[in-house]
């Protein structure tokens, strides 16, 4: 089951918790830290998912192909 931060800070205030800062491992770049941002919570991600991408790209784990097709699903800009 995938849950995204902003069901996780959803989840807080609904329960009168609140919170200053999350962190995340990767930033999918679909808009969740903006989103989180303009909340008044400090958000940082160890890792966009362009940068990822990449990555694999450039040591063969990932064909031009595949990785163009996954940017387009994740609409993340080149």
């Amino acid at each position: 089951m995938q849950v995204d931060f902003i069901t996780c800070y959803r989840a807080l205030r609904l329960n009168d918790l609140r919170t200053a800062r999350m962190a995340m491992a990767i930033d999918r770049q679909q808009g969740g830290l903006e989103k989180l941002r303009s909340t008044g919570v400090s958000v940082s991600a160890s890792i966009k998912v362009s940068q990822l991408l990449e990555y694999y790209l450039a040591n063969r784990n990932l064909s031009l192909t595949d990785f163009d097709r996954i940017k387009r699903y994740l609409g993340v800009n080149r």
